[in-house]
């Protein structure tokens, strides 16, 4: 099995916390979660979700890595981001 090529991709990241309000602060969460430098997570838009449901309605982010993430490896690694809200 080849190496996944993370930098090749554009990511859509759901169910960010509603206090996240600019791709900078998104960039950070991520970071913390995937283990990689917020400068290598560029994310290029956020806005809110439109699930009339959520409150307050959570936010989505469309972003790149410019670098594989540690201890992911081999694939897509899911990541509970809750444990960052707060760091």
């Amino acid at each position: 099995m080849g190496q996944l090529d993370w930098t090749q991709k554009v990511y859509r990241l759901r169910k960010l916390p509603h206090h996240i309000t600019s791709a900078e602060e998104a960039a950070e969460l991520l970071s913390k979660a995937l283990d990689v430098l917020a400068v290598d997570a560029v994310v290029y838009s956020l806005a809110n979700t439109c699930n009339r449901l959520e409150s307050p309605p959570s936010k989505v982010a469309t972003l790149q890595l410019k670098s594989s993430p540690r201890g992911a490896q081999g694939g897509l690694k899911w990541i509970r981001y809750s444990r960052y809200v707060n760091a």
